[in-house]
């Protein structure tokens, strides 16, 4: 999803929840909606790899590696057993994106696959830090726990690997009762 349609979702949820207020209808509203929970999020660090050889597609005429410190490139010649290939990289979370509501909290269960250093840190809907920044290692899972207080996009974000390691939680906000 795109950042644009994701800004779009969050605020049809703001614009609802104020017109069920505005029409006096925010107590039933709020009373069918789900109390604040806690949601356990399995997160994988890692790193996606195309190649082809020259001989098929001529590699690009620009290292992807210096548009990005998320991208990877490993140009014609450096496979000795195939001296024509050349290779392209990314790093990124899966999944990419989560829906939360205000109130909840996540656990976010994050195992890096690829990659020996991911300094990573959240960051919250108004650009300040809210856990973080701590260093994640290849092989090893960890948690992150975050209560999702403000709706608003938050933000994983590995330091290392930007801007193509970002994930985000859009948290939608909750009626009150």
């Amino acid at each position: 999803m795109t950042k644009l349609r994701l800004m779009a979702l969050a605020g049809l949820a703001a614009l609802l929840a104020a017109v069920s207020v505005a029409c006096g209808a925010a107590d039933e509203y709020a009373d069918s909606f789900p109390p604040p929970t806690s949601r356990n999020i399995q997160v994988t660090a890692f790193e996606i790899k195309g190649s082809t050889s020259a001989s098929e597609l001529a590699p690009p005429s620009v290292d992807p590696a210096t548009l990005s410190s998320g991208y990877g490139f490993k140009d014609v010649g450096v496979y000795e057993a195939d001296s024509d290939k050349w290779q392209v990289a990314s790093y990124m979370w899966s999944p990419g994106e989560v829906t939360a509501f205000q109130g909840d909290t996540l656990d976010l269960n994050i195992f890096v696959l690829n990659g020996n250093k991911h300094e990573t840190w959240v960051q919250g809907p108004d650009g300040e830090t809210v856990v973080g920044p701590i260093e994640l290692n290849r092989g090893r899972e960890y948690t992150i726990s975050l209560g999702v207080v403000k709706p608003g996009v938050y933000r994983l974000i590995c330091v290392t690997h930007a801007p193509t390691m970002t994930a985000e939680i859009v948290v939608l906000p909750r009626p009150s009762s």
